[in-house]
This record gives C-alpha cells, sequence and structure tokens, in this order.
C-alpha cells in the first residue's frame, strides 16, 4: 500500500522534497513506517527522529495521520491504510 509523508525544514531535505510516497506492507503500524524509512534513509535520517542508540522518537517531533495527531489514535501502533497521509514534522522554534 502507498503512504504519503509530509515533511518540512531538515526532513524535507533529507527526503529530497516535502511530499514522499512510501510503498509499506499492509497492516503496518506507525513504527514500522518509521523503521522502513531508517531503512531507506539510513543514518541521514534516524538522527532527526529517532533519540541515540534507540527507536524512541524524539520529543519535538511531531507525528499526525491524516490530520489526527498519533497520541489520539494508538500512538506508535496505529495501524496505517492504504492512502493515508503522515505529517512528520520537528518543532520549530524562533523569535
Amino acid at each position: 500500500m502507498k503512504v504519503k509523508v509530509h515533511s518540512i525544514l531538515q526532513l524535507k531535505e533529507i527526503l529530497g522534497g516535502k511530499d514522499v510516497e512510501i510503498i509499506v506492507p499492509d497492516g503496518t503500524n506507525v513504527s514500522g513506517l518509521l523503521a522502513g524509512m531508517v531503512e531507506i534513509w539510513g543514518d541521514s535520517l534516524s538522527p532527526h527522529i529517532f533519540k541515540p542508540q534507540s527507536d524512541e522518537v524524539l520529543p519535538y517531533i511531531r507525528l499526525m495521520i491524516n490530520g489526527t495527531a498519533i497520541q489520539s489514535l494508538d500512538g506508535m501502533e496505529t495501524i496505517l491504510n492504504d492512502g493515508d497521509e503522515v505529517l512528520l514534522i520537528p518543532l520549530a522554534a524562533g523569535g
């Protein structure tokens, strides 16, 4: 199935664009999607999503599925469906 990942800032640069379609097996959850993305983009992506030496997502990374925060769903265990849109964004601060 195809999932569209939207990103911004440095993540957009690493992924090669703000919108990327990724093919994942049926039944893939958010955790599996991120693991698959790290398999594709490797060490250039991993430290921007996960804490060092961990599969725990950094606290300033926000994940949404079709406009809903994953915390309001089943978190990292949220099962993705064909055509879902995943927003993967680092929180930005500025002044």
